[in-house]
């Protein structure tokens, strides 16, 4: 919500987030209307919309195999990547999300060690989101509401591009940096990042959040 608002302020753009869509369709004037679950409506001159992915299973003869696909199309595993036939394995976009080039080849690579009983470990709890837009977004950890929900008692920090150096050469002094620390221990919880390059930072979020790392370091 925080990334929301900071984008309305500084662009002039109404973000809506958690908003239910019940249909697409053109409004009486010919335009493009989205009419929300709780009643209410938007409308505009053109209408961009993302619904997602869909598992590229087709042809593929799962039902053969004994694998079913859940709700939504996908083919459900367990910790140890398996599917229902425990000597077939899956891995990537056709397990759902989050559905990113780096977490496939994580869950690929140990999906293969556990196929072949080598030492692994569980998949990473934390791991980083990139939104590739102008500009970017990306973050890793919980976010202030989780936290919230889980009794957490945390302190966040922001520091915006126009403060630093780097971001008036680089041309973006819109950007934003957020971390979210723990209110006593102060180690680091989660970083979420707006701006250019932010897919290319958080992965120093990410470190600091695995090593334990405590906000006055930076």
């Amino acid at each position: 919500k925080a990334f929301a608002d900071y984008i309305q302020q500084m662009e002039g753009l109404s973000v809506k987030l958690g908003q239910g869509i019940d249909t697409l369709r053109k409004s009486s004037d010919g335009r493009a209307e989205v009419v929300l679950k709780d009643g209410g409506s938007l409308v505009a001159d053109r209408l961009f919309y993302s619904m997602g992915r869909i598992a590229n299973v087709e042809g593929l003869g799962l039902e053969k195999a004994g694998i079913e696909l859940d709700e939504l199309g996908y083919i459900p595993v367990n910790a140890l990547f398996q599917t229902l036939q425990p000597h077939i394995y899956a891995a990537g976009d056709v397990i759902g999300p989050p559905a990113l080039a780096s977490t496939s080849v994580e869950q690929g690579r140990l999906a293969i060690r556990n196929a072949l009983m080598l030492k692994s470990h569980h998949f990473p709890e934390f791991f980083p989101y990139g939104i590739y837009t102008i500009p970017e977004i990306s973050s890793v950890g919980p976010t202030e509401e989780e936290l919230q929900k889980a009794g957490v008692h945390y302190e966040v920090g922001r520091a915006q591009y126009s403060e630093m150096a780097r971001g008036p050469i680089a041309g973006d002094t819109q950007g934003m940096i957020k971390l979210i620390f723990h209110g006593q221990t102060l180690e680091m919880l989660a970083v979420h990042i707006i701006g250019t390059l932010a897919t290319e930072l958080i992965p120093l979020g990410q470190m600091a959040i695995n090593l334990r790392v405590k906000a006055d370091y930076f």
